[in-house]
């Protein structure tokens, strides 16, 4: 498959071309570059090449790619793959809204106030018990298909995969191979460590990353900290990041016998890398389906076709 990259060096150099029509909405503009068109007319501008379509309108956002639809409006985000829509009716800010897929088109849409997930196809993956844990099905560092798609939600079906504390940390480093954001992951004795980097300002000024640190104790008992010097940070990610892990983890029930203590531990990883999902990532819509990456935030659009 030929490779084409909208990379945001590329956008730069658009987004010098077409400065001076910015400034009126009398100005149009209906160019093409290669096999890219770039059409603006007024507050509409629409980017699109070979099964790629991406309309900015105003604060309304319209990603097509393939099977995958993305629509964003002012108080909500549908995402449809496959025939199978994920709708968000409740209201979504715009700076903690995250939707994600993955290659076997399975659908995730998050806002702070609405978390929905859907699978675009409706068989249930399953594992024969006498195969072992997680660590023992990995091969070469990778799973297959049928194992990845139980691990895109850990819940009962996902229960047979975690048999010892080797499984938990198989699948640690699974999704810190997977999220960037995550720094490490640790299972302890008596809980769950996610380290993340974060952002602020250094006495509320000088932009600073760094890490901060969720605990989730066996009783239920959160924490999140940052560096010593965190009471010099503007930040208000902490409070956002415990109140996500609480309410998530209020609606579950999770096991307190030693046998079932690895499954609990996956399913507080599953909890708080989900919420750091939502807290920590940037403003706008981020979508992969494995052939193509659309990342829409801070009025810039990023797309990769691989």
């Amino acid at each position: 498959m030929n490779k084409i990259v909208l990379s945001k060096i590329t956008l730069s150099i658009i987004g010098l071309i077409l400065l001076p029509f910015s400034f009126s909405h009398a100005q149009m503009l209906n160019a093409n570059y290669g096999d890219l068109g770039v059409t603006i007319d007024g507050d509409s501008v629409d980017v699109e090449t070979e099964g790629l379509d991406v309309a900015v309108d105003g604060d309304n956002v319209d990603v097509t790619a393939g099977d995958l639809d993305v629509d964003v409006r002012d108080d909500s985000v549908e995402v449809k793959t496959t025939n199978t829509p994920a709708t968000t009716a409740t209201p979504a800010q715009q700076n903690v809204t995250s939707v994600r897929t993955d290659s076997s088109g399975n659908v995730q849409v998050d806002t702070d106030q609405a978390s929905i997930r859907t699978n675009a196809k409706t068989n249930t993956s399953s594992v024969s018990t006498d195969v072992g844990g997680l660590s023992v099905m990995m091969q070469d560092g990778s799973v297959s298909v049928e194992t990845e798609g139980m691990l895109v939600d850990i819940d009962d079906n996902s229960r047979v995969l975690f048999q010892s504390e080797s499984d938990v940390r198989a699948y640690a480093d699974i999704v810190e191979k997977r999220d960037n954001k995550i720094a490490s992951i640790e299972s302890t004795s008596d809980g769950v460590e996610v380290e993340y980097m974060t952002e602020g300002r250094l006495f509320g000024i000088f932009p600073k990353t760094y890490i901060s640190r969720v605990t989730v104790r066996d009783g239920g008992e959160v924490e999140v900290k940052g560096p010593w010097y965190s009471f010099l940070m503007t930040n208000k990610a902490h409070a956002q990041v415990k109140s996500a892990v609480e309410s998530k983890l209020a609606t579950m029930t999770l096991a307190v016998e030693a046998e079932e203590k690895p499954f609990a531990h996956a399913q507080v990883i599953d909890v708080v890398t989900d919420s750091l999902q939502v807290q920590v990532g940037k403003q706008g819509v981020s979508v992969d389906t494995g052939d193509v990456s659309v990342d829409v935030s801070d009025g810039n659009v990023n797309v990769d076709l691989r």
